[in-house]
């Protein structure tokens, strides 16, 4: 077990955890606010990994994310767990199993089925749990209806985005190789101008014809006034 300071992103699909930014006295009074920054910077962190390692959950004692679409179940209470020991070694009071604990079973895929277990005083345990719960519920039917297209479209900018550690969006040229698109550069447009004249001579025979059109058009407005 782990004192742990537990987040839902802006996402609202990744939870997220690390150390708390308390003092040593772990109390409200000494609060530090260099480690609160540096819990900021932490969760931030957390964050880019789960887009970098492109996993389900990286689960670790004092830090980690979990990804809710990969959330199976969740229940209340914790099965075949012994809270004595840890209500003496972090002092806690009035502290039961089915109140102050709830479990998140997760995974991939059906035979894969891993638990993660969190213990909170009574009413956070009850907010998280029904939070989390209704999230979950609330993914499954956004998943049914959304545009599958858009989806991928996202995932594929986010990659991109978090590609090798670069944290910058993708260039014209990567995003026209996502949607299939051969390699190009300004050379390879220019030698395309060169072998294909007659692109760039359609194009000034359809704007002079654009231009004639406009001035037949003006004439015709400038005699319809003169007899008016």
């Amino acid at each position: 077990t782990c004192l742990v300071t537990v987040r839902l992103e802006l996402d609202n699909c990744t939870l997220t955890w690390t150390k708390p930014s308390w003092d040593t006295h772990r109390s409200i009074e000494n609060v530090n606010t260099a480690n609160q920054v540096s819990s900021e910077a932490a969760h931030y962190s957390i964050l880019m990994k789960r887009y970098v390692l492109r996993d389900v959950a990286f689960v670790d004692m004092d830090e980690g994310f979990l990804q809710l679409k990969y959330v199976k179940h969740i229940r209340s209470g914790i099965l075949h767990c012994d809270l004595l020991p840890i209500i003496k070694r972090y002092k806690l009071n009035d502290i039961s199993n089915p109140e102050n604990c709830f479990t998140i079973v997760y995974g991939a895929s059906i035979s894969e089925n891993k638990s993660l277990c969190f213990i909170s005083p009574k009413y956070c345990s009850q907010i998280w749990y029904s939070s989390i719960d209704k999230l979950i519920t609330q993914y499954r039917k956004h998943r049914l209806c959304s545009d599958r297209r858009i989806v991928w479209l996202k995932n594929q900018y986010l990659s991109l985005y978090h590609e090798n550690e670069h944290f910058q969006g993708p260039t014209p040229m990567n995003a026209v190789l996502v949607f299939g698109g051969r390699q190009w550069n300004s050379s390879s447009l220019f030698s395309y101008e060169r072998d294909h004249p007659s692109s760039k001579k359609s194009g000034s025979v359809m704007k002079s014809w654009s231009n004639l059109g406009l001035k037949k058009r003006h004439k015709y407005e400038q005699n319809y006034n003169q007899f008016q």
